[in-house]
């Protein structure tokens, strides 16, 4: 890092005339730390939504769908038979089953 600072006064001491070359060194060493120090990874939400990046079934992703409706539509209503419904589904050990055969079947 100190090796870096030094270099870098050294480049603009020789263009202390001219503001547009110091701006320019400044600049492009702000990029080349940026190009290799910051992640240029593709927005979560954009690979979320490929086809195959699930780690669990389509099946029992309409069944969680399902349940956070009926757990909306029981907020909205505060109906006793829309909570019991909700409770009906057990999505854990579901989805537990899932991940287990499809981890068996990726070895």
């Amino acid at each position: 890092m100190r090796y870096t600072n030094t270099r870098l006064l050294l480049l603009l001491l020789l263009h202390k005339n001219d503001v547009k070359n110091m701006w320019n060194i400044i600049k492009e060493k702000i990029l080349e730390t940026v190009h290799k120090y910051v992640p240029s990874n593709l927005p979560f939400s954009s690979w979320k939504k490929l086809p195959g990046n699930n780690s669990i079934s389509a099946s029992i992703r309409n069944i969680i769908r399902q349940k956070c409706k009926l757990w909306k539509r029981y907020i909205q209503s505060k109906d006793p038979e829309v909570l019991s419904s909700y409770k009906k589904f057990l999505i854990s050990s579901e989805i537990k089953l899932d991940t287990q055969t499809d981890l068996i079947k990726m070895k």
